[in-house]
């Protein structure tokens, strides 16, 4: 029911009443609590935007040790606050600097409540950081403090969180060595890495003392990392474990410090790095996966690119696992690895390789061409900051050295910092010997090399065909050592060699720097003498020097005699080294001279090459002379395929040149004698050569029979053609024409009253001789029997047929006068003869001797010593024949037809029987006593003798005689 205002009052409830009081009471205290709340917001907020923000901002800088410039607060709450944009600002030695668009900060204000201590963390929005590394090596040069502030409320930053940050680190281009000297890396590295979206957080605990982190971001040049550490302040202790996929090879360096230095490629893995007080050891332990990188080793010179493979990190040492790459352009197999304490222990092996490779790897400037593949296995050893390499070589198949081919060769070396030696080389040609040799090459700004080498029985012929040589001597087995010096742009080669088997044994030294090779002390043992020489060769051009002693020019043609002597230079150029270019001068002596000259000769000459690109060389000879000799003028030679002498044009002059020295052939019989002086040219081919010039003929004579002192006149000689001879006195002449085969054209001989006169007709000469002596021929048929020559004055008509010089076939009538053989003389012979075969034969033939007429014929073989003959005679005289064969006693007939011997003037030496000094008349009845004594003792003699002597028979006679002759047969003769 309701009550109307009006109503009357009814007292109230107990209940009621309460419950309005309660509400009332609710109502005050809830508005007091509602403006205690609200008063203690509004302190709250003061609180922690004038109290608590500047608090936290100290305590950063604080805990940091460096300032940290704070953004005002841009949003409270009672579990937070975020302040504005803020920054670590760089120091004056420290450039690390941090800009954050914002930092979020988290509390608990509850704590206060029960504690004075207010932890808090903090947050940074989209930080910007860069951070460089310090000359120590040290990124981290911000110290975080312990917390030991004195305010009523003591913040403590307990965790930094990161949020959609950016990291740029700064690596250090110098750092400080042990000694404390600041110097550049030894292998630059990657000086700057950027990486994104960076997130994460560190934990600060016990204080501050120690400090985790954990961090990921992608750096700007690809890849995924994350970083995670574990630092403990108060004992140094620090672990960090870097985790990557696909990271730039040289980010590891910037984040790790190893001995070794990734220069390009990807890595992919993870490690632990620990790190105690400064002088304890890094620790390293892990597992990287490298793909295409290189890497650099400080003190090894070359970079190891295009690796592959895992390294295996365990403690101090770092392990390679197949891992295969290239040293400097050298394919290799890399195994083994490095301690960090212990130094390098890396095993590569190289498969295969070319030595153009391994020379340009190496940076070496060899002064000869090199080719060849090779294999081997090199070993990386030493301290970290002093490794070596020591390594083996092997050709794999056969290499080539300039023009030379080895079947095998191998060496050893070692490479350190300082130089590459090499401790071993050995080289065997595949003509056989064998090379071996050592040296060093001295590393640095100034680059020296010094090698030895000795070749042993080297195929000298062998190794001239390879660089296209064939000379016609044999240079049998060659040894020779060698000595390489000098820095790489002064390179110098001193070799000496010796071919002590070749045909003409030789030694000698060469030297060579750069394009300059001189050759000294060249000694070549040539026919028993010795040629020596030295020479250089410069910028292409080369010239030499030669002394030549003693060679014995019979050891190269029968023809030549005596012994050559002689100086000469030469020069010529690399760009054309054909004879045409070359050029040469020089001074010869033959000492027993050549061809016609007997006598030493001197000759100068001058080559002077092809000019204008002519096929034909010209060696001109200066002068040549000899005693009664001298020559001017040219030589010509081709000089295509086998250089040939082509052509002569020089100027001669004979003097007093011996006659009987001339290549005239005669028979043994004919002496020449006299002196012959010549003026003229020889000209044209060696095989047409033409001679033409004045002739004088001195004291000229064949045999006894002497010319006039002076013949002068011309001679002619054209090969295959003619020659011909003019030579006149006042009374006497010399001229005959021969044709290109040497047969007679014509003749005309005379000498006082002789006269020969002929002419030629086809093979036939015909020939007159007049008042010809025949002692001249000097022909004596029977010495056997103790004979004189054949003596007598010829006259006759001679039909001579020359088709066959060796054999030719002679017709003839002759008229002898006073012929004579030997002591048998006769007044007269006549007859006609023909010589076929060897054989003469006498036809018609009249021998007259005093009152003695004899018909003659018979024939002679001259080769086969026999003759027979058949005389006749109608009107002979024994008288005749006894004074012929001088028998004038019988004791002369035993020596048969024997030349007699006569008893010397000193054998009838006479007695003195008159008396000089005795009056005249005394004298002749001297006289008159001897000749009547002499005539005693003839007529004594006479009676006691029973047969009369020879001398005594005389008579008339006629008959026919046969005889016949042959060797080791008695003279057989018939009396008819």
């Amino acid at each position: 029911m309701t009550n109307s205002p009006n109503s009357g009052r009814q007292p109230e409830n107990p209940p009621t009443r309460r419950r309005r009081f309660l509400i009332r009471a609710g109502l005050l205290t809830g508005g007091v609590a509602l403006i205690g709340a609200i008063a203690a917001g509004l302190y709250v907020r003061q609180f922690i935007q004038e109290k608590l923000a500047p608090l936290i901002a100290e305590s950063l800088s604080d805990t940091l040790n460096r300032p940290v410039n704070v953004g005002g607060v841009e949003r409270i709450s009672l579990v937070g606050l975020r302040l504005g944009a803020s920054a670590l600002p760089p120091l004056k030695n420290d450039a690390d600097q941090v800009k954050v668009e914002a930092i979020e900060v988290g509390f608990n204000l509850l704590e206060l409540l029960w504690s004075r201590d207010l932890h808090f963390d903090i947050t940074l929005v989209r930080p910007d950081a860069f951070i460089d590394q310090d000359e120590d090596g040290q990124w981290f040069k911000t110290k975080i403090t312990t917390n030991e502030s004195n305010n009523w409320i003591r913040p403590q930053l307990d965790e930094i969180r990161v949020q959609e940050g950016r990291l740029a680190l700064a690596a250090a281009k110098q750092l400080r060595d042990e000694t404390g000297e600041i110097e550049p890396r030894p292998v630059p590295v990657l000086t700057n890495v950027e990486v994104q979206n960076v997130n994460g957080s560190v934990t600060l605990q016990d204080n501050n003392q120690r400090i985790r982190f954990n961090v990921t971001g992608n750096p700007q040049t690809g890849g995924e990392m994350r970083l995670r550490g574990d630092i403990n302040q108060a004992t140094e202790a620090k672990k960090l474990t870097v985790e990557g996929q696909g990271l730039l090879a040289p980010t590891v360096n910037v984040l790790v410090p190893l001995p070794v230095t990734f220069l390009t490629g990807r890595a992919s893995g993870k490690l632990e790095i620990t790190l105690g007080k400064e002088e304890d050891p890094l620790l390293l332990n892990g597992r990287v996966r490298f793909r295409d990188g290189a890497m650099k080793i400080a003190a090894v010179p070359k970079t190891f690119n295009r690796l592959n493979g895992t390294v295996l990190f365990q403690d101090q040492r770092i392990t390679f696992q197949d891992a295969q790459g290239r040293y400097g352009e050298i394919p290799t197999r890399v195994s083994g690895g490095l301690d960090t304490e212990k130094g390098y222990d890396i095993s590569l092996r190289v498969p295969k390789v070319s030595a153009a490779t391994l020379l340009k790897t190496f940076d070496l400037n060899s002064p000869f061409a090199v080719a060849g593949i090779f294999g081997g296995n090199v070993q990386v050893s030493g301290a970290i900051d002093s490794p070596k390499l020591t390594g083996v070589a092997t050709s794999l198949e056969p290499a080539k050295v300039d023009q030379l081919t080895f079947a095998k060769a191998n060496t050893r070396f070692t490479l350190t910092a300082d130089a590459l030696t090499f401790d071993s080389i050995q080289a065997t040609p595949t003509s056989g010997g064998g090379v071996t040799g050592r040296g060093v090459v001295r590393l640095g700004d100034r680059q020296t090399v010094a090698f030895n080498f000795r070749g042993q029985d080297l195929a000298g012929d062998a190794i001239a065909q390879e660089y296209g040589s064939a000379p016609n001597f044999t240079i049998g087995s060659v040894a020779a050592t060698a000595q390489i010096s000098g820095t790489y742009d002064n390179i110098q080669t001193v070799a000496q060699w010796q071919a002590p088997q070749a045909t003409y044994p030789a030694r000698g030294t060469v030297r060579v720097a750069g394009d300059w090779v001189q050759f000294q002390d060249t000694a070549v043992l040539v026919a028993g003498g010795m040629v020596r020489g030295n020479g250089e060769l410069r910028q292409g051009v080369w010239n030499a020097a030669v002394q030549a002693s003693g060679i014995r020019l019979n050891q190269f043609s029968a023809d030549l005699r005596g012994l050559l002597s002689g100086t000469g230079r030469l020069s010529g150029s690399l760009a054309d080294s054909s004879l045409a270019a070359i050029r040469a001068e020089g001074n010869l002596r033959f000492s027993e001279g050549i061809a016609l000259i007997d006598q030493p000769l001197n000759a100068a000459v001058t080559w002077l090459g092809a000019p204008g690109g002519s096929p034909s060389g010209r060696l001109r000879v200066n002068s040549a002379t000899a005693p009664g000799f001298s020559a001017n003028g040219f030589v010509f030679a081709q000089l295509e395929g086998t250089p040939e002498i082509t052509n002569l044009d020089l100027n001669v002059r004979l003097q007093d040149y011996p006659v009987a020295a001339l290549p005239i052939p005669t028979p043994e019989q004919i002496a020449l004698r006299g002196n012959a002086d010549f003026s003229g040219k020889l000209t044209g081919a060696l095989d047409a050569v033409n001679v033409a010039g004045n002739l004088r003929l001195n004291q000229a004579a064949v045999n006894q029979v002497a010319f006039e002192s002076a013949l002068d006149g011309t001679f002619q000689y054209r090969a295959n053609q003619f020659t011909r001879l003019d030579v006149r006195g006042d009374t006497d002449r010399i001229a005959f024409n021969l044709d290109g085969a040497n047969r007679p054209v014509s003749f005309y001989v005379q000498q006082g009253d002789t006269i020969a006169t002929g002419r030629g007709q086809g093979d036939r000469l015909l020939a007159d001789l007049q008042n010809f002596p025949l002692s001249i021929l000097n022909f004596a048929p029977t010495t056997a029997y103790g004979l004189g020559a054949i003596e007598g004055q010829l006259n006759g008509r001679f039909d001579i047929n020359l088709a066959n010089l060796e054999n030719p076939t002679v017709l003839g009538e002759v008229a002898i006068a006073r012929p004579a053989l030997g002591y048998i003389n006769a007044d007269q012979l006549t007859g006609n003869f023909r010589y076929v075969n060897g054989i003469a034969v006498l036809n018609q033939g009249e021998l007259v001797r005093a009152n003695s007429r004899y018909q003659l014929s018979g024939s002679f073989n001259a080769a086969a010593t026999q003759f027979q003959g058949q005389v006749t005679t109608e009107q002979g005289r024994i008288e005749d024949i006894l004074t012929a064969f001088q028998w004038f006693d019988l004791s002369d007939l035993s020596r048969g037809i024997n030349s007699p011997t006569y008893a010397s003037a000193a054998d009838v030496q006479a007695s003195g029987v008159g008396r000089p000094g005795d009056r005249f008349i005394n004298q002749l009845r001297r006289f008159s006593e001897v000749v009547a004594l002499r005539n005693q003792l003839v007529a004594a003699r006479q009676d006691a003798s029973i047969i009369p002597d020879l001398s005594q028979l005389e008579g008339g006679f006629s008959g026919n005689v046969e005889v016949g002759f042959r060797p080791k047969r008695a003279l057989r003769w018939t009396l008819a």
